[in-house]
């Protein structure tokens, strides 16, 4: 199949410019490229603004609620170890509420990929602090500088025994791409931390 015979009917509902459109190119192209079928594809999402991508690829996805995705793909890759079973969720949703089964995952080594839309804010929600926004930065939904210090999610990914660790920049989609095809291929768990340049300007 190629890249575009992924796409779905869903309207996409994204503000103009975001890097969640460069992740949605790069996970569509590379999906093709490795040549998996839908029926084998699976994209857990959570909650929030990136875990919307479940609608836009072709492939027996699950939207589940917040925090829980991890858990959620962890059983559907145990009940069926052919799957390719990726989870695609916000910074906030994985790294906040999600964080415990973040570091389960890590520990356990389950053949998962995990997606990180890092982009610093809780975007669904108009912008609040993500736990990987800097100090000292404050955005428009925010009453004073964000005073916390930024959670690296590559280095708790390391610390917790993921297996494969990359960070990528949304926009070089060719390159995210490739990172893509390397974690998909890994087999164990995978992080991939898909970075914005600066948040989104709430």
């Amino acid at each position: 199949m190629k890249a575009h015979e992924y796409r779905t009917d869903a309207w996409i509902q994204w503000c103009p410019g975001c890097g969640n459109y460069g992740i949605l190119t790069a996970l569509r192209e590379a999906v093709s490229e490795l040549e998996i079928d839908p029926k084998k594809l699976v994209i857990v999402g959570g909650i929030g603004c990136s875990s919307r991508i479940v609608y836009y690829i072709r492939g027996s996805n699950v939207h589940t609620i917040h925090g829980r995705a991890i858990p959620v793909a962890s059983g559907i890759k145990l009940a069926n170890p052919e799957l390719t079973v990726i989870v695609s969720a916000g910074d906030g949703d994985i790294l906040g509420i999600g964080a415990a089964h973040f570091v389960a995952l890590g520990r356990r080594n389950i053949d998962l990929k995990v997606l990180i839309h890092d982009n610093w804010v809780y975007g669904l929600t108009k912008g609040q602090a993500a736990l990987t926004l800097p100090s000292g930065v404050k955005l428009r939904a925010m009453n004073y500088p964000n005073p916390h210090e930024a959670l690296n999610p590559l280095l708790l990914a390391f610390s917790c025994g993921y297996t494969f660790i990359a960070r990528a920049y949304a926009y070089h989609v060719k390159r995210l791409k490739e990172i893509l095809l390397e974690a998909i291929r890994h087999r164990g768990s995978a992080l991939v931390d898909k970075k914005d340049d600066k948040p989104h300007p709430f």
